[in-house]
């Protein structure tokens, strides 16, 4: 499991680095933003992912809001929130009768490239980091909150379906960073995620 998620998270920036590192003119390579035009556009994304998340499966909804530069470059902004119930109790406080439930944030920038961004079907790896946190009410009394650093690899498949309309599939690994909060660790906290969302914008 553990080869697996450094293969795609290496996958990931392996396809980023190509892509801002060289763009294919012909037979010629031509350097990171070299254009003889300058185009820029913008999208909202809206998506639902399910995802692993406090050692069992939970459910993700994520905004967010994209500039397109000459159809391929991304720098993005997101907001995803965990939008699922999950007990946390076993991980905080074992030995507590009642269940906890747990609130999770995260906020960030991200870069990607769009491969076919003139196809019907495009690709895009995307590479978000930000700020993440964990919520939650112990004892009915007593507000803790964990702030973490986040970093959140992903890839995206994406049918144009219109000039403003597109629909698509994701798949991510989010990786959390930070201190752990008895047995609410790191670990605990990152995991795989596929996703669904749509795209509106004219780009």
């Amino acid at each position: 499991m553990q080869y697996a998620k450094i293969c795609f998270i290496l996958s990931v920036f392996q396809l980023l680095f190509f892509a801002s590192s060289a763009q294919e003119q012909g037979d010629t390579l031509e350097p990171f933003f070299k254009s003889k035009k300058f185009e820029s556009t913008a999208y909202v994304q809206a998506g639902v992912a399910a995802t692993q998340m406090f050692g069992g499966a939970a459910a993700t909804s994520h905004f967010s809001l994209h500039w397109v530069i000459n159809g391929k470059f991304v720098v993005g902004g997101h907001y995803h929130l965990l939008s699922s119930r999950n007990n946390i109790t076993p991980l905080t406080y074992p030995d507590y009768t009642k269940k906890i439930y747990a609130a999770h944030n995260f906020a960030g920038v991200s870069f990607g490239y769009i491969f076919f961004h003139d196809k019907k079907f495009s690709l895009q790896p995307e590479l978000a980091a930000g700020w993440a946190n964990v919520k939650f009410t112990r004892f009915d009394t007593v507000t803790v909150k964990r702030n973490y650093g986040g970093i959140i690899p992903a890839v995206y498949g994406t049918w144009n379906a219109t000039k403003i309309l597109r629909i698509g599939i994701g798949l991510n690994y989010r990786i959390i960073i930070g201190e752990r909060f008895k047995d609410l660790t790191s670990g605990k906290l990152s995991g795989v995620g596929g996703m669904v969302f749509i795209r509106l914008g004219r780009f």
